[in-house]
């Protein structure tokens, strides 16, 4: 083979993983009845604002994924409280998420009624 075939064959394969590359999906998502939230894969810049007191943050793939359980959790907690705690199924599902991030379990009620004892998200700091 000649030297200009194998760098043209060799630019092709890049190219191609390059394109495939840019495809995959790099976002994770969990969801609890009608809600869901997703996190990145990798860490993430995250400007100033309620999580990140300083000019810019970097957000680990841990902490969004976190982030993202509070903010389902908080949702299907409403969700729950509407149907006086009477959804077995929701209340199975927030108790599965809550112990996966705080390693605890928790009464759904007393969860859901005092939200803030537990479910306060992590800053990026």
């Amino acid at each position: 083979m000649k030297p200009i075939m194998i760098i043209g064959i060799f630019a092709v394969v890049i190219i191609f993983l390059f394109l495939i590359g840019g495809t995959i999906e790099t976002k994770q998502c969990f969801t609890i009845s009608s809600h869901t939230a997703c996190w990145d894969e990798f860490a993430v810049d995250v400007p100033n604002g309620e999580f990140c007191s300083r000019n810019r943050c970097s957000a680990s793939p841990d902490l969004q994924e976190y982030n993202a359980y509070i903010d389902v959790i908080n949702d299907a907690c409403l969700d729950a409280k509407n149907a006086g705690y009477g959804d077995v199924n929701l209340n199975n599902r927030i108790e599965d998420a809550v112990n996966r991030i705080i390693n605890q379990t928790l009464s759904i009620p007393t969860l859901c009624e005092n939200p803030g004892i537990v479910l306060a998200k992590k800053s990026y700091d």
